[in-house]
């Protein structure tokens, strides 16, 4: 309930901020491509004992497609502020090779998880006029990624271990951008950019159901992971002026 309440605070913000700016403002909607680091993630206990306990290993989660739309309000020639939302983007982890466990040493283990993700964006650009089309731009401010509909029916390991729920856990942090808009007219622009948003320990988890190897009774529980991902979104698009 306290991220779906973050979640609306967010949005209410960029809602109250474009009806605030509804003059001299600029709109955005580009093609936005995310791709994120290979993730480290570490088994934690979760609620008790299972064969992960100890273990180490590397995910890779697909890279994700979305839409974004953005309303730019300009403070004065240089300065403006930013609030972006993404269309929902579909994501998959599976696992990408062992980096050690406990007991077993087996290259399969790991789990696959799938889930959506919405991404909230609120920030300030600082434009360079370099001459009267071409105009980069460095931004910051604050993320949000709302993970939801998370879940696997399997876990790739020997003993066939049985899951479900696969779930990650809300994040507020911050993000950096660069990019720069090319002026066909004095209200068109294409545009363009490269965000970097740090996603260190991220906590997931996942219910388990059985255990079937390890020579270990059957049981239920959950586990936990943390993962690294830290995602890069390029993206690529058009710009109208008010």
């Amino acid at each position: 309930m306290l991220q779906i309440r973050k979640l609306s605070w967010f949005v209410s913000a960029l809602v109250v901020a474009g009806v605030a700016c509804a003059k001299d403002v600029e709109f955005r909607l580009e093609s936005a491509f995310l791709k994120t680091e290979s993730t480290v993630g570490a088994f934690d206990n979760g609620s008790g004992s299972s064969p992960n306990r100890g273990a180490k290993v590397s995910q890779e989660m697909d890279s994700m497609e979305s839409l974004k739309f953005s309303l730019v309000k300009p403070l004065n020639d240089n300065v403006s502020m930013i609030g972006s939302l993404y269309t929902p983007m579909n994501g998959t982890m599976s696992p990408k090779h062992i980096l050690s466990v406990t007991p077993s040493n087996d290259d399969s283990y790991g789990v696959a998880g799938k889930f959506k993700m919405l991404l909230a964006q609120l920030g300030g650009e600082y434009t360079i006029h370099l001459s009267d089309t071409f105009h980069p731009f460095l931004g910051a401010g604050l993320a949000y990624l709302y993970f939801y509909d998370g879940g696997t029916d399997s876990i790739l390991n020997p003993g066939g271990h049985a899951i479900k729920d696969f779930n990650i856990d809300n994040t507020l942090t911050g993000y950096l951008t660069a990019g720069a808009n090319y002026n066909l007219s004095k209200t068109f622009s294409l545009t363009g950019s490269i965000s970097y948003i740090p996603l260190e320990n991220v906590d997931a988890s996942y219910q388990f159901s059985t255990y079937l190897g390890y020579n270990l009774p059957k049981r239920a529980g959950r586990d936990e992971l943390d993962l690294k991902i830290n995602p890069l979104i390029f993206t690529l698009g058009a710009s109208w002026s008010f």
